[in-house]
């Protein structure tokens, strides 16, 4: 595990991630603008309708004291806002102030009621949008440092002052009022000047849905800088000292890039300082700053322990080294079933199982005790095949994909995975799926998921190793505890362990 490597690939995945769920919420939140924008609109032309006379209103008209059945239309709409969002409820209008409001005032009253419906669902989307972004960059560096992601003690950061003015509810709350003075001010000039129907809706509208979607974007782009950098940094700050500012681009703004390659104190961050973001829309991020990277693995580990001795994994391969074996037939390659893994789709999955026909197939033909191992990508696309020497009973993990992959190799001897095959799955972080298909048809597989403990798994594991040593005899016992291992423990590690 070296940081230096891994943290860069887990941001752009954490990036290319980012920018697919801002997308959808953006597209969400532009829905629900278009829709109370429809609304604007014939609650205006309700406007001409009830006091106008040949497209237009007369001002004076305006001023004329609001009608009771819309005061208590008013009052309802507050009564509805309250039952639904009583964290709000100090935002309305003294109720009594309402039996005050001239006709113009009760059409600004609901444009201002308005906005504070879209402040609260946007208030709502975003702060989903800024803990689920929280869970996956805390658990992105947790995995890098093979802790677990332990949701209920991960700092939530949505919700804070990154820039030390206000958080984001309450710039949602000044722009919902920002844009409410605008309109309201535009709807007044509009009738003032005698504006007709069509003029006054369109300047309205093109008000609305641009403020709304600019003021909504800003805050999505810039809190979500600020909850990926600062929820990772969480993780690293309690091993790292110092992080180096990169910039995101080429394109990175002048204070930004005075800032790239600058080394800081993980302790001394300040975002709109020398953390990212720096200002609106920023996008910048950082890496954890080693200047010997072996000696600070040497402390890592000398202080959390979880290294998996390769002597101590080569004694036990050793100790229980192939005793039993197994002629692959063609009914065994008939009867393959599926794993039905969750990570896979259905498609997927038949795809695997096809896999394993096809590996068995090969490996029919080769010498006794030959292994045969098959890398795909995540949605089963073909990698790379790895034979082994014709009698070793394993086989080099040398291919070395950077990105996310699943290997398929068969077991002459029966058992579930092996030393070595725990081995890799522990180094490799890229590697996400290990399956063992015996020659007698039985299949093993262990996966990882988003809470994989790996330096935690590593550290029990290595005891557990050490313990066989001692405490079995034959190949039999020894195949039956790791079954049993991995059975029971592999999961409280954040491992899913399957056989079929």
């Amino acid at each position: 595990m070296k940081s230096s490597i891994y943290w860069p690939q887990r941001q752009e995945e954490l990036a290319a991630a980012l920018e697919k769920d801002e997308a959808a919420l953006k597209r969400r939140l532009l829905r629900q603008y278009e829709a109370e924008a429809a609304k604007l609109e014939r609650e205006i032309a309700a406007y001409y309708k009830r006091y106008g006379e040949d497209n237009i209103v007369k001002y004076a008209d305006l001023f004329k004291k609001l009608p009771d059945s819309d005061i208590m239309l008013l009052i309802q709409r507050m009564d509805e806002f309250e039952k639904k969002y009583p964290e709000y409820a100090d935002l309305m209008p003294i109720r009594e102030s309402i039996y005050k409001l001239n006709r113009l005032e009760g059409l600004q009253q609901s444009i201002r009621l308005q906005q504070r419906e879209l402040g609260a669902i946007t208030n709502r989307e975003l702060k989903e949008h800024l803990a689920s972004l929280a869970y996956k960059s805390t658990g992105a560096a947790d995995k890098i440092m093979g802790l677990a992601v332990n949701s209920s003690a991960m700092k939530l950061f949505s919700g804070t002052a990154w820039s030390g003015e206000s958080d984001f509810s309450q710039r949602i709350w000044q722009n919902t009022d920002k844009l409410a003075d605008y309109l309201n001010n535009d709807i007044a000039n509009g009738f003032a000047r005698g504006d007709s129907y069509e003029r006054l809706i369109k300047n309205v509208r093109s008000r609305f849905i641009n403020v709304a979607k600019n003021d909504a974007y800003r805050l999505i782009y810039t809190e979500g800088t600020y909850v990926m950098n600062e929820s990772s940094a969480s993780v690293f700050e309690k091993d790292f000292e110092d992080y180096e500012f990169q910039v995101a681009d080429s394109n990175a703004c002048p204070v930004c890039k005075a800032l790239n390659g600058k080394k800081f104190k993980f302790s001394q961050r300040v975002p709109g300082r020398n953390f990212p973001p720096m200002h609106p829309w920023c996008r910048c991020h950082y890496g954890v700053a080693v200047a010997d990277w072996d000696k600070w693995q040497d402390e890592y580990v000398k202080k959390y322990g979880g290294d998996v001795s390769q002597k101590t994994l080569n004694d036990l391969s050793e100790r229980f080294e192939l005793k039993k074996k197994a002629n692959i037939s063609d009914d065994v390659i008939r009867n393959i079933k599926s794993f039905h893994l969750d990570e896979l789709t259905w498609r997927e999955n038949e795809q695997l199982r096809a896999a394993a026909q096809k590996l068995l197939k090969q490996v029919k033909k080769l010498p006794e005790d030959t292994e045969c191992l098959y890398y795909y990508d995540m949605h089963m696309n073909f990698l790379k095949l790895a034979v082994g020497k014709a009698g070793a009973n394993k086989v080099a993990h040398t291919y070395k994909p950077q990105f996310d992959y699943i290997v398929i190799h068969n077991h002459p001897d029966n058992a579930t995975l092996s030393p070595g095959d725990l081995k890799q799955l522990i180094d490799d972080d890229f590697l996400q799926i290990v399956i063992a298909v015996g020659n007698d048809g039985k299949q093993y597989s262990v996966s990882k998921s988003k809470d994989f403990a790996k330096t935690v798994f590593a550290e029990k594991y290595l005891k557990y190793a050490k313990s066989l040593l001692s405490s079995v005899s034959d190949f039999d016992q020894y195949a039956q505890a790791m079954d049993e291992f991995l059975k029971t423990e592999a999961i409280k590690y954040g491992l899913k362990y399957k056989k079929i």
